[in-house]
């Protein structure tokens, strides 16, 4: 049964919407509040600590609205209890902080890093490190905590934020990086296929750097699609609801996109190299092994 409620939702969110948004939310009508409805609800069942101020929590959620979306939809789909909580401990709330370590540490941030050996040697800096970066206003911006959108589970999106910050960690302390790639982000080639591990080894810094080039052709958008899907582990559903489009062309879209990069990045690395025939053949193979993990390699480098 729902709820009775003290106040008109919709109007608490509106003042915070850029004009475009406004107009949808008008177009939406009792959709939209029926849909804020449902999401404060969810807040409530989510049974987080101390109070999450309704009118307040609506403006940080206006702010991850973005331009042009299906609003009822978005909001629908929205992780709002990962968000309150987010959204409370970028006030600084030690409640709220005690409750997201409780939550979401040990299934997010303590099992990504202990699938990396030189980062479960070095756990508690590692994690402190994290607390500092997520949960501190550095002068320039606030928390990054803040930055969290609520389009993928709240702790998925730590165990990014936890690799990012390992790999830095270990990058400052002269590690390698190849040993982090290959500890971390390139398990995708099968160990019992000694020709790609050769090539893997043969020809890392080309295939690296051409890469990295063809990601970077890429739009934002592109982009942006590929961070919520290997980064924030959003489905095509998902995505579909965030760029107001059915899952079949979200589905086109990544399908053109991962052949984009494959056809870029081999060009690339034929301009670095001069091989051809059975061996370009195996380069090939090589990079559509290395794809994904080089796009979740890439992308976790990358400072939000």
């Amino acid at each position: 049964m729902p709820r009775t409620r003290d106040h008109n939702l919709t109007a608490l969110l509106t003042p915070h919407l850029s004009p475009d948004l406004r107009e949808a939310a008008e177009a939406a009508g009792p959709e939209l509040e029926e849909a804020l409805a449902r999401a404060m609800d969810r807040v409530r069942e989510a049974e987080l600590p101390g109070e999450i101020p309704t009118d307040a929590f609506l403006g940080h959620l206006a702010e991850r609205l973005p331009e042009g979306a299906r609003m009822v939809k978005l909001i629908d789909r929205l992780h709002v209890g990962d968000l309150a909580l987010a959204w409370a401990c970028g006030l600084g709330r030690e409640d709220a902080i005690q409750e997201l370590e409780r939550r979401c540490f040990p299934v997010g941030v303590d099992a990504a890093l202990r699938t990396m050996p030189d980062a479960a040697a070095n756990l508690g800096e590692i994690k402190q490190l994290l607390r500092h970066r997520l949960l501190v206003d550095d002068g320039e911006r606030p928390p990054r905590i803040t930055q969290y959108s609520g389009r993928g589970a709240l702790r998925s999106w730590l165990r990014v934020a936890a690799i990012r910050c390992a790999l830095n960690f270990l990058k400052a302390r002269g590690r390698r990086e190849v040993q982090l790639e290959e500890e971390v982000l390139e398990r995708r080639v099968a160990p019992e296929d000694p020709e790609l591990r050769h090539l893997k080894a043969r020809y890392r810094k080309q295939f690296k750097a051409a890469f990295e080039a063809a990601l970077l052709s890429l739009q934002s958008k592109e982009r942006n699609l590929l961070a919520y899907h290997y980064l924030e582990r959003l489905n095509i559903d998902e995505m579909g609801a965030i760029y107001g489009v059915h899952r079949a062309t979200v589905a086109r879209w990544l399908a053109r996109i991962r052949r984009d990069l494959e056809q870029r990045t081999r060009r690339a690395l034929m301009e670095r190299l001069s091989v051809g025939g059975e061996e370009l053949e195996s380069i090939m193979r090589l990079i559509q092994s290395q794809l994904e993990a080089s796009i979740e390699r890439f992308l976790l480098d990358e400072d939000p």
